[in-house]
């Protein structure tokens, strides 16, 4: 039997679960064993257990988005934003650790963009931090290693103010050191991918094999999955499906609350920053290799062979793209300059998200109440 595979027998039926083996980063787990092992010092019982680890992870993760937050002078209201996207707190307020690798891609990105567009001269305070985040993102899901491509756009920045070569050094460096580490840790397993793996149905995946043999058809299904399922990947994004896909928030609270996003994404001044033609064409694409690289993953640790559609990727899977890709629609000619608009955004998010919380009380108490 593969690790992580564990089969449990009834009276009647044999059921098969499927559970990842994720111990070998367990800096996922860090903010969660603090709190644990802070409540059972303090004798807690196992609920104020379960709750102390919530909390030190919503901990976590509220302080790595505040740090973003002071980092940058311009483009705050979208990051603070989708910091409090019902989806984005749903999940740091768990012992989810998915909530990890949006923290920290929310902090990698807020530094890139500083470096980019905020900073006239190279720091080498700036250089240690996009390290260590792009070493702590990269193996946390490998699939976001893209999002650390942006390191060569602040290369680009950085020969402005120290030595041209030096700079693209520095950059691939962080790159580097990133995916070696991603490697040294899950390398010896990514040769399971080629053969059958059983999954969570107790059948083969696709494969690497298959992947390589059939080009053309992999893209296919690629396609197919974003036909089906982007209004579930899209809704899913933001937060309508929660606690396991069993609550599901009423669509015109997601659209306001979408509309409120972009709507934030306008707040600024008009001589502030914009990306060029170049960086938004670039942020698109990692923003497209991130999504590759989910569904790649998927198909291969999640789906049986021969289903038309890959299973398993949430809109969730999508969060630390966010940021890039409004980055992508900024455009300083429309920037609102009033602090007003900006107080009302925030206003009307705040009002949103009460509105969601009680809906989810409701939802809690008439289901277990």
């Amino acid at each position: 039997m593969d690790e992580g595979v564990y089969i449990l027998r009834g009276e009647a039926e044999q059921v098969m679960i499927f559970e990842p083996n994720d111990t070998q980063y367990p800096i996922f787990f860090i903010p969660h064993a603090l709190g644990i092992s802070i409540a059972r010092i303090i004798g807690l019982s196992f609920f104020g257990l379960f709750y102390m680890g919530s909390f030190f992870n919503l901990a976590f993760y509220i302080l790595c988005v505040t740090f973003s937050l002071k980092r940058l002078k311009a483009y705050r209201l979208p990051l603070f934003l989708i910091g409090l996207m019902p989806m984005t707190l749903h999940q740091a307020a768990s012992f989810s650790y998915d909530s990890f690798p949006n923290a920290i891609s929310m902090l990698f990105i807020a530094y890139a963009i500083s470096c980019i567009y905020e900073r006239d001269s190279f720091r080498w305070r700036d250089y240690i931090m996009l390290l260590v985040t792009g070493m702590l993102l990269a193996p946390a899901k490998y699939v976001y290693i893209p999002i650390i491509l942006i390191i060569f756009i602040v290369a680009w920045r950085w020969k402005d103010t120290i030595n041209k070569k030096k700079a693209w050094l520095l950059a691939a460096s962080v790159f580097a050191a990133s995916v070696a580490f991603t490697f040294f840790l899950f390398g010896p397993g990514a040769a399971d991918l080629a053969g059958d793996q059983l999954n969570w149905e107790g059948k083969p995946n696709y494969n690497l094999s298959f992947v390589l043999a059939n080009p053309m058809e992999t893209v296919v299904i690629f396609l197919r999955t974003l036909q089906h399922f982007y209004e579930l990947y899209f809704y899913g994004l933001f937060g309508q499906y929660l606690s396991g896909t069993t609550l599901d928030l009423p669509r015109w609270y997601m659209n306001i609350i979408i509309l409120l996003i972009f709507a934030g994404l306008l707040y600024g001044k008009r001589d502030e920053w914009q990306p060029s033609i170049l960086e938004r064409i670039i942020f698109f694409t990692i923003c497209g290799m991130v999504v590759f690289l989910n569904l790649m993953a998927m198909l291969l640790v999640w789906t049986s062979q021969g289903l038309l559609v890959v299973y398993g990727v949430a809109g969730r899977y999508f969060i630390p793209i966010l940021p890039l890709a409004l980055l992508i629609l900024r455009v300083k000619k429309i920037l609102v300059p009033h602090k007003a608009y900006r107080n009302a955004v925030i206003c009307a998010y705040l009002v949103m998200q009460g509105a969601v919380i009680m809906y989810i009380l409701d939802f809690t108490i008439a289901r277990h109440g």
